[in-house]
């Protein structure tokens, strides 16, 4: 048998493995019902239903709920790589391969979308909470700071007067040409918000973060809508992951399927 007839007949083998493997894993698949809805819940850890099935040209709304106790994602792609060096890396890294890639997506709700196109970012802080560059409770409105203080939480020792800054410097925590001197500086990484896979480029792709509700059940975890229109580029099987806490949560069961079926 030459070279390229062998080599011929292990494409063939590997598309058939791939289509049974795809079939097997659409069995007891959750479908959109009659308003183009799929409720996807988010416990710890695991999303139910595990499996999706949708058809190219459906409108499809996913509705996202965290139910769980801990900080959760929703992201959708293919090829995540797991980490090579324990003590080193993550435990894994998000999808080499994003599914909403290309595609228009509308989002609604009260997580928080990272990575969309056209999409803004929203990020609930409580009573500092900051909306599209607006902070409460010591607000700064498009930018502003009257006198050169801040409400409720003045800065003294390198207080700005007069809102003046000088040479773009500030002092006790000079910053200069948009970075911070030792006084105050922030380390990449240090006392920030786990965004997930975190090591040096930290995520890869879109996704929606989802903080959990009140451990009394007084209130809910929060819930995304993703609503958009299924592609026919986009047939095949996808991945459904959350990389929280360095990859450890995708690590621990915290994976699905999507699979995108042709009209």
């Amino acid at each position: 048998m030459s070279a390229s007839s062998y080599r011929s007949k292990l494409a063939i083998v590997g598309v058939a493995v791939g289509l049974v493997a795809a079939a097997c894993t659409s069995v007891g698949a959750a479908e959109p019902n009659d308003a183009g809805e799929v409720v996807v819940r988010i416990v710890d850890n695991r999303f139910e239903p595990s499996t999706i099935r949708v058809k190219v040209g459906q409108r499809v709304r996913f509705v996202i709920e965290n139910e769980g106790r801990h900080t959760h994602e929703f992201m959708v792609g293919r090829d995540p790589v797991p980490g090579s060096d324990y003590l080193e890396d993550d435990v894994w890294t998000p999808f080499e391969e994003d599914f909403w890639e290309g595609i228009e997506v509308d989002i609604s709700g009260t997580g928080m979308p990272m990575g969309f196109p056209g999409i803004e970012m929203e990020m609930d802080m409580g009573d500092g909470q900051m909306e599209d560059g607006q902070m409460q409770d010591g607000q700064m409105q498009d930018g502003q700071m009257e006198d050169g203080q801040m409400q409720d939480g003045q800065m003294q020792d390198g207080q700005m007067q007069d809102g003046q800054m000088q040479d773009g410097q500030m002092q006790d925590g000079q910053m200069q040409d948009g970075q911070m001197a030792e006084e105050g500086d922030h380390a990449e990484g240090d006392g920030g918000m786990d965004m997930g896979g975190g090591g040096e480029e930290g995520h890869h792709g879109a996704m929606v973060m989802l903080q959990p509700g009140d451990p009394s059940g007084a209130e809910p975890g929060q819930v995304s809508i993703i609503e958009f229109t299924v592609p026919a580029d986009k047939v095949g099987v996808w991945g459904i992951g959350c990389f929280q806490e360095a990859g450890q949560h995708y690590e621990d069961g915290m994976r699905g399927t999507l699979i995108v079926e042709e009209a």
